[in-house]
């Protein structure tokens, strides 16, 4: 990364260059048996050799012009664009209840993704007289494009190893992805005075795009590849969320106090061009009985018994609404028997939650101790099912379960054993209920989930420092099972050379362990997969600082007043 800042009123100047690579090659493998009345009657395995190759290049031109003392404009450029490409290499076999083999084979992928995204940005800033008032207004336009060619060929064999006839399998797939983006957001503060503060904003997010995945497989008796019009999916979305927010906080005998409103205005559309304009759409609100999935309230209460001590509680409402690959209704095959397909009826989800913190100050450290509980509508969760057109092959879906309920606590104990060793330890601890319907099947699960993190920073003589990490998730409940537990830690080791040089040499996964999978079981299968994006790997990084804080490349008035950065402020 090179970065460039050049600050001299009425004039500020930045440009940042950033380039990353990185090649991974990481396993996988999916074990599945099938039951019929709880017998097992068969067995599907996969194993898979994955090696990634990725790119990515991003580069950024601002400008900043201080009109005078209470007036800034800002205007930046981006631009972004990357790769990412992988090959796959599986085996797979299915048997019978006694293992003897059935069928097997091999599927060899090369997908191939480029993508490129320009950003502008123009940014004002006013300020008063009266100290900490403001008024900001911004305007974000981005559009960007993706490619994402790909080739599956599949070789099935018989138990004597015979090739079956009309083998080997070829599919061609050719996705394209063509996304626009409109922001638009003004934000007012103004500190009525010591103890009480006023916050306005608006803001407008517009985001119409087209996503298309072309698939044709090959056809033997044509001698030519032919169009899957089952697979193949044009999909064209727009999405709208307006929005209008009020805080107001005070001190009131030496306790604080937040109040908060959001109001969002929230519009989907996704339709189906290639199948004779299908859609789904939702809108909150367009009646009085959704009326509240537009309205997020929260409050926020603080109380310092002394120096050391704090009590704080808040519950919020807020909303959370499904990706991109949740939603789109591609159908994409991991392996011969198992797709992925996206849920364009997918709606968000609205989460009530309530914390209570509190935070103890020592001589040597810091204790926070929070317990919270959480209600979740319509959460946004997995689901597996058997394809009505062959029973044998699973196809995995976002949903809307019914509701989950979360309730726990979380501590964050740090501390300075000795001089120049500081220690971090997180643990949380919480049970989940989550209950959904799908198809007219009900479900639900519950258990108890933990995690924990623990990070030591030991400062060397001689400007070094060396920093170890360890982190471990125990498996979480998902409706139909549960998700595997993960672990890995990481390590480091930097330098700083004459406080403008910092080299730094680390470890990422050191014991090769880090990776995610799933378990789920049914009364027709129980699977067991696992697999990962990235393996162990080692980074050096030299930073190295040029000039000084208050470098000078523009003439200028020395009685100019010096203005704070600029602070965008969120939702």
């Amino acid at each position: 990364m090179v970065s460039l800042n050049v600050k001299e009123k009425p004039i500020g100047f930045s440009v940042v260059y950033t380039y990353h690579s990185l090649m991974n090659p990481v396993p996988g493998y999916s074990n599945r048996s099938n039951l019929y009345n709880g017998i097992t009657t068969g067995y599907y395995n996969t194993y898979d050799h994955n090696r990634y190759q990725n790119s990515f290049q991003m580069g950024s031109a601002s400008m900043d012009y201080y009109m005078n003392n209470h007036n800034t404009l800002s205007l930046s450029e981006n631009y972004v664009t990357g790769t990412f490409d992988s090959y796959n290499n599986q085996t797979f076999e299915t048997t019978d209840g006694a293992r003897s083999v059935l069928t097997s084979g091999d599927r060899i992928t090369n997908t191939n993704v480029r993508f490129v995204n320009y950003t502008t940005k123009l940014h004002h800033r006013k300020t008063f007289l009266k100290k900490g008032e403001e008024l900001t207004a911004d305007i974000n336009y981005s559009i960007g494009s993706s490619k994402s060619p790909s080739s599956f060929t599949t070789y099935n064999y018989l138990s004597d190893g015979t090739l079956i006839a009309d083998n080997p399998l070829l599919q061609h797939n050719d996705g394209t992805n063509q996304n626009t983006m409109l922001t638009i957001q003004s934000d007012f503060v103004n500190p009525i005075n010591d103890s009480t503060k006023l916050e306005l904003g608006l803001r407008s997010n517009y985001k119409p795009s087209y996503q298309a995945l072309d698939i044709d497989t090959y056809d033997y008796s044509l001698n030519s590849y032919i169009v899957n019009q089952y697979l193949t999916s044009h999909y064209q979305i727009q999405d709208l969320v307006n929005a209008a927010y009020i805080n107001y906080s005070m001190r009131y005998k030496k306790i604080n106090y937040m109040l908060g409103l959001r109001f969002e205005e929230s519009y989907y559309k996704g339709i189906l061009t290639n199948r004779n304009d299908s859609s789904f759409h939702y809108s909150y609100p367009n009646a009085l009985n959704n009326i509240m999935n537009a309205v997020f309230p929260s409050i926020f209460i603080s109380k310092p018994f002394n120096d050391k001590q704090e009590l704080q509680f808040n519950i919020s409402r807020k909303i959370n609404r499904p990706n991109f690959h949740q939603r789109m209704p591609f159908i994409m095959a991991s392996d011969a028997k198992n797709y992925s397909i996206g849920n364009p009826s997918l709606t968000p989800e609205f989460i009530t939650m309530g914390e209570l913190n509190f935070n103890q100050t020592l001589n040597k450290g810091n204790l926070l101790f929070t317990f919270f509980a959480r209600n979740t509508q319509s959460p946004i969760t997995s689901y597996t099912y058997t394809s009505k057109a062959d029973s044998s092959v699973l196809i995995s879906t976002s949903i809307n379960g019914k509701q989950s309920n979360t309730i726990g606590m979380d501590n964050t104990f740090k501390y300075t054993l000795f001089k120049n060793f500081e220690t971090t330890f997180n643990m949380n601890l919480f049970y989940v209920f989550i209950d959904a319907t799908y198809n007219s099947n009900n479900f639900s699960n519950k258990g108890f989930n933990y995690t924990t993190k623990l990070n030591m920073i030991y400062r060397l003589p001689k400007n070094f420092s060396l920093q170890l990490s360890g982190n471990y998730q125990s498996p979480k409940i998902i409706p139909q099972g549960k998700s595997s537990e993960i672990y890995f830690a990481d390590c480091g080791l930097s330098k700083e050379i004459k406080k403008f040089i910092t080299l730094t040499f680390s470890v990422s996964d050191i014991f090769n362990t880090k990776g995610r999978g799933t378990y789920i079981n049914t009364d027709q299968y129980i699977q067991n997969s696992w697999g990962r994006r990235e393996t162990r790997y080692v980074k050096f990084t030299a930073m190295i600082r040029f000039g000084k804080a208050d470098a000078s490349m523009f003439k200028r008035k020395k009685d100019h007043r010096q203005q704070d950065d600029q602070e965008d402020m969120g939702f």
